[in-house]
C-alpha cells in the first residue's frame, strides 16, 4: 500500500513539472524550441531594408574599429549608444588617427554617411550629418574611403565585433507567428536572400554568416516583419 502511494506520488509530481515546463515554453515565447530575444528585434518593411544586427554579447564602452577598404564599403552600427560624426575618427594604414573633419579635408573620406531609410512610409537615402546628427542602433551606412584604414567609432560599447551569426537560424515574425528563415522566404514574407557588399570584388554577395558592425541588405515583401535571432 505505501509503495502504492509513493509511486502515485512520484508520478504526480512528474506530471506536474511536465506541465509548469510547457506553461514556461509558451510563455518565454520558443519558436521550434529555441527562444527568440524580443530585444533583437530589427523591423523590415515592404521594399529593400539597410540593416545592421546585434549580438548576444556586449561590452559597456569602448572603441569599435571597422576596415574600409578604398572605395564604397557597407557597415553597420551595432549599440545603442548614438554616435555623431564627432565621435568617429579615421585611422590611414601608416596608423595615424584623425578626426574624421580632419580626414575629410585631407582627401582620405568622403564627409557623409548614406543609410537608405525604409520606415514603411519614407524611403530614401538619408545623410550624416545633413538630415540626421547621429548613427543609429541596426541601421547600414555606406562610407566612401578615398583611401583604405579603419573608421573607429569612439566610446561606442556594443556587439563584440569578434563574433558571427547563422543566417539559416534568423526567425521572423509577423506579428502573430513565428518562422524560421526558409518558411518565411516559402510563406512570401522576405526575398530569398541577405546581401552584403563585397568590398573585394565590388559587388553583393549572398551571406551564410551576419556580423555585428556590419551592412546587409534584405527585401521584404510586408510591411512590420520583425528580424530576429534566437539564444
Amino acid at each position: 500500500m505505501k509503495k502504492e502511494i509513493k509511486n502515485s506520488i512520484i508520478s504526480t509530481l512528474y506530471i506536474v513539472c511536465i506541465l509548469l515546463f510547457a506553461l514556461s515554453v509558451s510563455a518565454a515565447n520558443y519558436s521550434i524550441g529555441k527562444y527568440v530575444r524580443d530585444s533583437s528585434n530589427v523591423t523590415l518593411n515592404s521594399g529593400w531594408n539597410m540593416i545592421s544586427i546585434t549580438l548576444e554579447n556586449n561590452d559597456d564602452s569602448g572603441n569599435k574599429s571597422i576596415a574600409l577598404t578604398q572605395g564604397w564599403n557597407l557597415i553597420g552600427y551595432s549599440s545603442e549608444n548614438g554616435s555623431s560624426q564627432q565621435d568617429l575618427v579615421f585611422v590611414n594604414s601608416s596608423g595615424i588617427s584623425k578626426a574624421w573633419s580632419v580626414a575629410v579635408a585631407e582627401g582620405d573620406v568622403n564627409q557623409q554617411l548614406a543609410s537608405y531609410v525604409n520606415d514603411g512610409t519614407t524611403k530614401k537615402y538619408r545623410y550624416i550629418p545633413l538630415q540626421e546628427s547621429n548613427l543609429s542602433l541596426h541601421r547600414g551606412y555606406w562610407v566612401y574611403a578615398q583611401k583604405a584604414g579603419n573608421l573607429t567609432v569612439q566610446n561606442v560599447g556594443g556587439s563584440l565585433q569578434n563574433e558571427s551569426y547563422i543566417v539559416s537560424d534568423l526567425m521572423f515574425s509577423n506579428g502573430t507567428t513565428e518562422l524560421n528563415i526558409t518558411n518565411a522566404q516559402t510563406a512570401g514574407w522576405i526575398d530569398v536572400s541577405i546581401n552584403y557588399w563585397n568590398t573585394g570584388l565590388n559587388q553583393w554577395s549572398l551571406s551564410s554568416l551576419i556580423y555585428p558592425w556590419q551592412g546587409y541588405l534584405i527585401r521584404a515583401f510586408q510591411d512590420n516583419i520583425k528580424l530576429m535571432r534566437q539564444n
